[in-house]
């Protein structure tokens, strides 16, 4: 490429928003980004079998022999089976070396049993699985329960993200699905820390891979594009995680994600369990977190407003626009994300206001 300083800052600065040097960015035929982390993807594969190194998708690992959901009692399945059974699915991404991670883990571990049966009565769920002939086989046990910085290439990356989710594909096997499971996903490297931590979860958890050579340090999870990556890594790039925890939701059925991080949603005190997988599709602007370094967002700021029928008005307005929108997106990565800032996000819409000044 010809030597042109001004056309350099405009690719480093205004179109693919990296801060680091050297970065190798591959790019589709289509000119849509394939990856903003090419380098690291070189150093982990250096033969080049994974290249062009393009994000995994959910339903291509759920597919993968070793993928194993293992139960509180003891019972694996393929995490596939998982998704044959139910209509969502919520991957918590945490460590027992994270405080935050310890502070959420019992929010929670609390909301299980809600978003198990969340849609679907008790009894309906019961009455689905005998329907199915999943019998006992199918029960699972329900007793007990930061913000992220703004990352490097982080509109390119949601670029790339947009584009990789809505490759998806309907899951072979059963079609009958009825209620949601959470499964914990752990970002430790020492076998006997990620068992420990479990006890503690009421929720099954992806098996512990020994070779998993994932090393987690203070920003996150780190793993490779390699194809031979352990579940657990690649998984965590299909979801995109840059810091847990992260509770990232997941359409079974389709592998679509309705909610990289529902971190920040379920730790909200009027956050109701039996709401999950919380569709609403305007969120309350504290609730945003790391979305609003991410993704394309729309934020109202009516937090000044003493008419109060005046918000309600540019609220109900908002929904409007973002139910359309939903609909279409499913709120999938990269989309769309709608915000509204009432008074009681008066802190929140400040920090938006600052950041835009």
């Amino acid at each position: 490429m010809p030597w042109d300083v001004e056309k350099v800052e405009m690719l480093k600065n205004e179109i693919f928003k990296f801060k680091f040097i050297p970065t190798v960015i591959v790019i589709s035929p289509k000119g849509k980004i394939v990856t903003m982390k090419a380098r690291t993807c070189i150093v982990d594969d250096p033969a080049g079998d994974s290249f062009p190194y393009s994000r995994p998708t959910f339903l291509s690992i759920a597919r993968r022999e070793d993928a194993i959901i293992v139960h509180k009692d003891g019972r694996e399945e393929s995490l596939q089976e998982v998704c044959d059974r139910n209509e969502y699915v919520a991957l918590y991404f945490s460590a027992a070396f994270c405080k935050p991670c310890k502070t959420f883990t019992p929010r929670l571990s609390a909301m299980y049993p809600g978003i198990q049966s969340a849609g679907t009565g008790a009894s309906e769920v019961e009455g689905a699985r005998a329907a199915a002939g999943g019998g006992g086989d199918l029960d699972r046990d329900t007793e007990g329960m930061g913000s992220a910085a703004p990352s490097e290439g982080s509109a390119a990356l949601a670029a790339e993200e947009s584009k990789t989710e809505t490759e998806t594909e309907e899951l072979p096997g059963t079609t009958s699905r009825f209620g949601s499971e959470v499964i914990f996903v752990s970002a430790d490297t020492d076998r006997d820390q990620t068992m420990a931590y479990a006890e503690g979860m009421p929720f099954p958890m992806l098996a512990f891979d020994a070779d998993a050579d994932a090393s987690a340090d203070d920003a996150g999870i780190a793993g490779t594009k390699a194809a031979g990556a352990p579940p657990s890594q690649q998984l965590a790039l299909a979801c995109g995680v840059k810091k847990i925890p992260q509770l990232t939701i997941i359409h079974a059925p389709t592998g679509r994600i309705i909610h990289r991080n529902a971190k920040a949603i379920a730790a909200e005190p009027e956050c109701a369990a039996t709401e999950f997988p919380w569709l609403e599709p305007v969120a309350p602007l504290r609730s945003a977190g790391p979305a609003l370094n991410s993704t394309r967002c729309v934020v109202v700021l009516a937090d000044k407003l003493t008419d109060a029928s005046k918000a309600d008005g540019l609220r109900e307005a908002l929904r409007a626009v973002a139910t359309s929108r939903f609909e279409q997106t499913r709120g999938s990565i990269g989309q769309t994300r709608f915000f509204f800032a009432g008074p009681e996000d008066e802190t929140a819409a400040d920090q938006v206001r600052m950041a835009c000044d």
